[in-house]
């Protein structure tokens, strides 16, 4: 119908019209962001001419101190100022270089005493065995309980002999890396049972972190009594 087709014709212009608006704000957009940038770009010359001009009024007005000639004191005093601040720049290159060295070193320190191999190892003797059933405790304040039955044996190391008293709480690590069980008495500490001998550490490191101190203090406090054997 004629109404139908005069619908049409105006639904078109409004579409053509929409398109030509948004094309004109596509326009207008890139043209505001140029600028913009223009703008901002304006801006930074503008900073940098005041920094320059802020310059020059600097350098023209030493000059005129300069022409206008100093004492022999502040003579005296600028000259020091400057062998100062000449002397403060080299110690400060100079800090900086054994910085660099120094931080250099510290990793040439940390390859080389990773590389190394740990030669001292702790050894201990089994006194006794026993089956140690399900629920069953051990230890002073029965601080480990198994939750199956295992075989456990007591070993002839303790405190008295310098180890670290172990209370039980947290995991300590033999060097099997099996873990002590229960606390550590006076003379013995159990564990599972490993046979006649057992390597308590061959890394004090790992008794050392678990202690929160260094490994130095954890060979140190080991007793005279304690049989040295050189390999």
């Amino acid at each position: 119908s004629k109404t139908k087709e005069i619908e049409n014709e105006i639904n078109e212009i409004d579409y053509n019209l929409k398109a030509s608006e948004d094309k004109m704000y596509l326009l207008n957009k890139d043209k505001i962001l140029k600028e913009e940038l223009i703008n901002t770009k304006n801006t930074d010359i503008n900073n940098l001419k005041l920094q320059l001009e802020q310059i020059t009024f600097d350098i023209e007005s030493n000059s005129k101190i300069l022409e206008g000639g100093l004492s022999t004191e502040e003579e005296e005093i600028l000259s020091k100022y400057y062998a100062a601040l000449k002397t403060k720049t080299e110690a400060e290159q100079e800090l900086n270089y054994l910085n660099t060295e120094k931080q250099n070193l510290n990793e040439t320190l940390e390859d080389f005493e990773a590389s190394l191999k740990r030669v001292l190892s702790l050894y201990a003797n089994k006194l006794s065995s026993r089956i140690l059933r399900k629920n069953e405790s051990l230890g002073y304040g029965l601080s480990f309980t198994a939750k199956k039955d295992m075989k456990i044996a007591t070993y002839d190391l303790g405190y008295a002999d310098g180890l670290f008293r172990y209370s039980g709480i947290g995991e300590l690590l033999l060097a099997n890396k099996a873990p002590l069980l229960g606390r550590m008495s006076m003379d013995s500490f159990s564990c599972e049972d490993f046979g006649e001998e057992l390597c308590v550490f061959d890394d004090a490191r790992i008794w050392a972190k678990f202690f929160n101190t260094i490994e130095y203090e954890i060979l140190v406090k080991l007793s005279a009594n304690i049989k040295r054997i050189l390999c």
